[in-house]
């Protein structure tokens, strides 16, 4: 059963056992008609694509550490994700990201973490 569940991105989420873990989860858009096994159906109706959250299979413990660990994660895999070219770019969109979050998590809160 999850207990926590706090949006960081639009495609990222932590969440919690509630007990011993963090995890994170990532926003993707199914759409069945691409499924291997997809058959069309008689009356010709075709299902639009659907949003699902699935978990990334990673897992830290609930203590500060495992925290700034998950969040070092998300912001790895969403600057992964834009279209920077150059590794001082690259690195200069994680330091910023970080920043934000780092800002976020000691308790300034005129700081807002978004991608």
């Amino acid at each position: 059963m999850t207990k926590l569940c706090v949006s960081l991105t639009t495609d990222f989420r932590l969440t919690s056992d509630g007990e011993r873990n963090y995890t994170v989860e990532q926003r993707v858009v199914v759409d069945p008609t691409r499924a291997p096994g997809y058959k069309p159906p008689a009356d010709g109706a075709v299902p639009g694509p659907r949003e699902e959250w699935r978990d990334t299979g990673n897992y830290w413990p609930l203590t500060d550490r495992g925290l700034v660990a998950a969040l070092k994660y998300v912001a790895h895999r969403t600057v992964v994700a834009t279209e920077i070219t150059d590794l001082a770019g690259f690195i200069t969109a994680l330091s910023e990201w970080s920043e934000r979050v780092a800002a976020a998590v000691t308790n300034d809160t005129k700081t807002e973490v978004s991608a």
